[in-house]
């Protein structure tokens, strides 16, 4: 009640918001703000709400099968969060070239994780991009949540969206969680529905026909992305294991991500019994006094690993006493329709 009490106080800040955002497309639809064109092919992976829409693992994937086709890739994000200004080339595609909390939390993570291909972060993306076409000549920039940012041109604009949030209608900013309106979805050029295992057939329907029916989107740009949970990463061993290796075992949940409660369910579903949790908040920056507090909660349970995601890890790991502690990295399997890239 009190939720709901906030959010219609808030609702017509919303209205000036939105309006500000219909006014700076206009703007851009209308060449009144310029739109700056790359040598390079440009596909943007973003989306319309605050987060929690699996847009660092679908870019990882994404690059990696562009990668595979023979396509020379390179990633330009603004790097959300970073303590560092102006153009930081995180990876050349060898190694890390900078300190996660230099880079920010996801293109770090990204770095970990890909290989061959170079990423820079920089909040001018015309500039950022510039530097990567000067120095690296890709064949594709894929730019990491670049749905909002129009002043750098995109050959392809792809936005996920998550159905249970959609379903129940995107509210804009600041009282609900959207950064545009759900007509803002016309100039994409794909919508991807992510789902997992626990999503039901009938919401992605739902999203589907309200997609088509109300916002007028041609059904041949809808398309699904499958993102799981499917293994458990030991970073002291670096050994895989299945996540059904945690069955009836008591464990405890770390993280800071904007939608936490995917991989809590994805633990209560595969049996884990949850002995405690603790959330962070998005790009939440760990301090050693902070991980000792969360060792304090883990040593009082009989839970024997934490499990957190790859996000949170790249950050954690630059300590030692998170170093020592039994974490177990959550590691997401992302499927990818061959229509993506149709």
């Amino acid at each position: 009640m009190q939720t709901k009490i906030i959010q219609n106080a808030l609702l017509p800040l919303s209205a000036i918001y939105y309006l500000a955002i219909k006014l700076r497309n206009f703007a851009y639809d209308n060449a009144i703000f310029k739109s700056h064109h790359l040598k390079s092919s440009v596909i943007s992976i973003g989306n319309i709400s605050t987060g929690g829409t699996g847009k660092t693992p679908t870019t990882i994937a994404l690059a990696n099968t562009l990668s595979s086709k023979g396509k020379s890739v390179c990633i330009l994000s603004r790097g959300y969060r970073r303590s560092t200004r102006g153009t930081l080339l995180v990876s050349d595609g060898r190694k890390l070239l900078c300190k996660v909390h230099e880079a920010g939390d996801e293109p770090a993570l990204m770095a970990s994780r890909l290989k061959n291909i170079p990423i820079l972060v920089d909040e001018n993306r015309v500039r950022g991009g510039q530097y990567l076409i000067q120095h690296f000549q890709p064949d594709c920039i894929l730019l990491d949540d670049g749905f909002q940012h129009r002043r750098l041109a995109r050959d392809t604009d792809i936005v996920l969206l998550d159905p249970a949030r959609f379903a129940d209608g995107p509210i804009v900013l600041p009282a609900g969680q959207y950064r545009e309106a759900g007509n803002s979805l016309k100039r994409a050029h794909k919508i991807c529905l992510v789902k997992d295992n626990l999503t039901p057939d009938d919401l992605l329907k739902s999203c589907h026909e309200i997609l088509v029916t109300k916002y007028g989107i041609d059904p041949g740009k809808i398309h699904t992305i499958i993102k799981n949970v499917s293994h458990l990463w030991d970073p002291a061993t670096g050994i895989s294991a299945p996540l059904e290796n945690i069955y009836h075992q008591p464990v405890c949940l770390l993280t800071g991500i904007a939608a936490p409660e995917r991989l809590y369910n994805a633990l209560v579903h595969s049996g884990a019994q949850i002995a405690s949790t603790h959330y962070a908040p998005d790009h939440f920056v760990y301090t050693e006094d902070a991980i000792k507090k969360i060792a304090g909660k883990f040593a009082g349970t009989d839970a024997r690993q934490i499990i957190t995601t790859m996000k949170d890890w790249v950050k954690l790991k630059e300590y030692a006493v998170a170093r020592a502690m039994p974490f177990k990295i959550a590691e997401l399997d992302v499927r990818l329709p061959d229509s993506l890239l149709s």
